[in-house]
């Protein structure tokens, strides 16, 4: 039977844990270590993909892999280059990070035995893998819009799973830290896992939501971001006849916030990591704690800075400026705390810790060059796509693979029981950390003389030099898989704590189980419905922006009467759970039946919601409404199906509440139970006034 014991920190004898126990245990550093591995196969195809890239910008019209006899089209170009950058942000990115790494120490690192919702965690591993194989396989697929309907659905599927993957990193961290670990005790690692949990709860809650819409649009042709010629006859004005902005804005709202959810895990395993090699705790911990909170409220502010060139108003262009340059402040503090930690110190130049030191130089050298972007008179000029390549693929992609690449160097005897090669490790690094400049900085200079018509723009030795860079770099990954798969069987047997650590991950004995600090079931409620609130802040949004561009009436539409009677089974479950935790908290075990009675109304009043609408939608396509060319009905649809589903999970949760069981139990579900009621029903009729309103209006 495989339990948590399969995974105990690494005896003397370093044996690595079995195929079987990494691939079915529901254990979280089992499920760290799959995802890992998912990340692992998704780099190969990247890399492989960036190769691909360079290749045809060198020669564009050589016979390539996945382009014609003609060569490579310029479709087939974007295609590729859209699903190296899906993959690489997506799958490598992020997951490694923040899902393959944080599974795995989080807990250790905080005194927990278990994530809070083991089950929860697994599903979102095995979600992620069908998104993986969904993005992967709408490359291949005939037909752009079949693949494309494929590759966005599959987004979506990965946004959902990355929500439900966050979830646990945030209950986990507040309800079950070891007792006596207060928040600011907390490692820099453990907050940063933190904070990009919250923002995967905002960012993908929005991405989610425009997927959606797109994928609707695709399949069941409605009009979300479609215009069809009828509805431009009916008022639509042209300069919103696609919606372009409404995508654009929810698009960088989600994008920008997510380059922060890469960034912040790579900053706390590099303050980690230096930390140990140099035999100094981080100076300013607490400092670097509200940096990193900095960083992540920072980067919902400043989504606009990558519309500089869509018109929008200069003042609007000037507010975000000044925003996209604060963020440099904390950005720059971090780096500062990082160079005195290492001031003077005995450095152990480990591999681990020459990646850490590679991804501070990378943070820096990406941040200079990323300045002149956050001014909006710069980057009109500056827009050429090889010079913002260069600059996001310093900071972004390379700066925090170098992270990564730390964590791992610095965490394989934690995970396998063996020691890296350390000499392979140092080859390992000088050619990848050569290889990142060779590759991305004459980008740079290639982009500057393009825009100038300089004849260097168009000189072939400026424009090969990052594609065989590339070739070399990615050649050298090979040393890793080598010194990695050489290592797992044959490496040196790892200590208890090779490092000289002495952090609780490296602890020789499993954390003791202790009770969580507060409810669980309350702070899953809180971060879940705040996620859900996001996602229908989006949709709410893009209807706003949608019906900005009508004329008076050419979106008249009037929820049906049966939707406002279904508001009232709403509030009627949400005073009826209100009044059966009431009950449960005054008279304990003589209001236990009370509860029970309540919680029966409760479930009822929410069947008859669910009829109320189902009669709604019946009366809609009775009327014969022109749904796909009525936006205000598309969205209607839309907000019920949705509301729909949040209904059938309060259902759901209040019917196991019902259940016989302890009275602790009943207790602990009586306050969430509440919050989720009241949010279904404040929500619900905040999303009818929001339908109505526009009807009195026209």
């Amino acid at each position: 039977m495989i339990s948590a014991d399969s995974f105990a920190p690494p005896a003397p004898s370093g044996n690595a844990p079995s195929p079987a126990r990494v691939s079915y245990s529901p254990d979280h550093k089992a499920i760290g270590i799959r995802y890992l591995f998912l990340s692992f196969a998704a780099v190969i195809v990247g890399v492989l993909l960036s190769i691909l890239i360079r290749l045809r910008v060198i020669w564009p019209g050589a016979h390539l892999p996945f382009s014609g006899a003609a060569g490579m089209s310029q479709s087939q170009f974007y295609a590729v280059v859209a699903m190296h950058g899906a993959l690489m942000l997506f799958f490598v990115l992020t997951l490694a990070a923040q899902s393959g790494l944080g599974s795995f120490l989080l807990p250790l690192q905080i005194g927990a035995r278990e994530m809070a919702a083991p089950s929860l965690h697994a599903l979102a591993f095995w979600g992620t893998c069908l998104s993986f194989l969904g993005v992967v396989g709408s490359f291949l697929l005939p037909g752009e819009n079949a693949s494309q309907t494929v590759w966005v659905a599959s987004v979506c599927l990965f946004c959902l799973c990355a929500i439900g993957a966050a979830l646990n990193f945030a209950v986990t961290t507040i309800d079950f830290r070891a007792p006596g670990m207060a928040l600011m005790q907390m490692p820099l690692t453990v907050w940063a896992w933190f904070i990009g949990a919250i923002l995967i709860l905002m960012t993908c809650s929005i991405e989610l939501a425009a997927g959606l819409l797109l994928v609707i649009d695709r399949i069941a042709g409605t009009s979300f971001f479609y215009t069809p010629d009828a509805m431009v006859a009916a008022g639509f004005r042209d300069i919103f006849g696609n919606s372009t902005l409404t995508w654009t804005h929810l698009f960088w709202f989600f994008g920008d916030p997510f380059v922060y959810i890469v960034l912040l895990p790579a900053m706390g395993i590099v303050s980690h990591v230096l930390s140990i090699f140099c035999r100094k705790p981080l100076f300013g911990a607490r400092l670097a704690v509200l940096m990193i909170c900095a960083l992540g409220f920072l980067g919902f502010a400043i989504w606009g800075r990558h519309m500089f060139v869509s018109g929008m108003n200069p003042y609007a262009m000037f507010s975000f400026a000044v925003l996209a340059l604060t963020i440099g402040v904390p950005a720059t503090v971090m780096t500062l705390l990082w160079l005195v930690t290492l001031w003077g110190r005995h450095i152990e130049r480990t591999t681990a810790m020459r990646f850490a030191l590679g991804f501070v130089a990378l943070f820096v050298t990406g941040g200079i060059s990323g300045l002149f972007l956050a001014l909006p008179a710069l980057q009109i000029v500056m827009r050429e796509p090889e010079y913002i390549a260069g600059h996001f693929h310093l900071i972004l992609a390379m700066a925090a693979v170098f992270a990564i690449f730390a964590g791992f160097y610095c965490w394989f005897p934690r995970m396998f029981g063996r020691m890296l090669d350390e000499r392979l490790g140092k080859i390992h690094f000088w050619l990848t950390f050569a290889g990142a400049y060779a590759i991305f900085l004459p980008l740079h200079f290639l982009g500057l003389s393009l825009f100038s018509s300089s004849p260097a723009g168009q000189g072939s030795w400026l424009a090969s030099v990052p594609g065989i860079a590339a070739v070399v770099t990615g050649a050298a990954q090979l040393i890793f898989v080598f010194n990695f798969w050489k290592s797992l069987s044959k490496g040196e047997k790892a200590p208890g704590d090779p490092w000289k650590a002495g952090t609780l991950e490296w602890s020789g004995t499993l954390p003791t189980s202790h009770p969580p600090r507060g409810n669980p079931a309350t702070t899953l409620a809180t971060f879940s419905l705040g996620s859900v609130l996001v996602f229908y802040m989006a949709l709410s949004s893009a209807y706003l922006v949608r019906r900005a561009g009508v004329a008076p009436g050419a979106m008249n539409f009037s929820p049906p009467y049966a939707a406002w009677i279904a508001s009232i089974f709403l509030i009627i479950a949400a005073v009826a759970v209100a009044k059966g935790g009431a009950s449960l908290y005054a008279r304990r075990e003589a209001g236990e039946a009370q509860f029970s009675r309540w919680m029966w109304l409760a479930s009822l009043a929410g069947v008859f919601f669910l009829c109320a609408q189902g009669l709604s939608w019946w009366n809609l396509f009775a009327e014969r409404v022109a749904t796909r060319a009525n936006p205000a009905a598309n969205y209607f649809l839309l907000f019920s199906g949705a509301h729909v589903l949040l209904v059938l999970g309060g259902i759901a949760i209040t019917w196991r509440a019902i259940r016989p069981r302890a009275l602790e139990e009943k207790s602990s579900l009586a306050e969430p139970l509440a919050i989720y009621w009241n949010f279904a029903a404040g929500i619900w009729l905040f999303l009818l006034a929001l339908l109505t309103l526009r009807v009195q209006a026209g």
